[in-house]
């Protein structure tokens, strides 16, 4: 038990590493897709692997910000990112959705 409790800590700070990372990308390239798009799946992640449904506000802030960001970077073609920006709302959705039946 508590040598899962240390994989869970040591996974929590891992991803809360690349939310900080990724925060200051974002500000330095806010208009970029991509990195819009590898922020949304660390922040789903880490509420998948570490169980932190509390942090949803701060996903769906992020999906809100990403699409918003579509279309005022740099990337030519932002086709597949935008597809996966949403199947992955679709796949938090549903995780979301579980977890309050629960």
């Amino acid at each position: 038990a508590q040598q899962q409790q240390l994989v869970i800590q040591a996974k929590k700070e891992a991803y809360e590493s690349s939310a900080g990372i990724l925060e200051l990308a974002l500000i330095e390239f806010p208009g970029c897709a991509l990195l819009h798009l590898y922020n949304l799946e660390n922040l789903v992640a880490y509420i998948c692997e570490c169980g932190d449904i509390g942090s949803s506000n701060k996903v769906s802030s992020a999906f809100l910000k990403a699409w918003q960001s579509v279309g005022k970077g740099t990337h030519v073609n932002e086709g597949f990112i935008v597809t996966d920006m949403f199947r992955l709302f679709a796949s938090f959705l549903l995780l979301r959705l579980s977890l309050v039946a629960k």
